[in-house]
């Protein structure tokens, strides 16, 4: 049980730094010349850890209690007992 909720936190929190978009779809040829313009306009993606970071301290609060409830509810499911919840009748 207490390995799990390290778990659960590193695989809630391991996609959020991982959300790059590359820049080229292909890599260049070695001989390409430098000179030449590209076609497509480089576009930089956000990764949902900058777009947190960048809306400021409350959403990262937000985020953060969120992340909390989530794992607080399911170790209470995991810890629920059938007797407590069913009645014996």
């Amino acid at each position: 049980m207490k390995i799990l909720l390290p778990l659960i936190a590193a695989a809630i929190g391991a996609p959020l730094f991982g959300q790059t978009v590359p820049t080229t779809a292909t890599p260049l040829p070695a001989a390409a010349p430098a000179a030449t313009p590209s076609l497509v306009p480089d576009i930089h993606s956000k990764s949902i850890m900058e777009t947190l970071i960048a809306a400021g301290p409350v959403m990262l609060a937000l985020f953060a209690l969120s992340v909390f409830f989530v794992m607080l509810v399911i170790v209470y499911l995991m810890t629920i007992r059938r007797g407590a919840v069913v009645s014996s009748g």
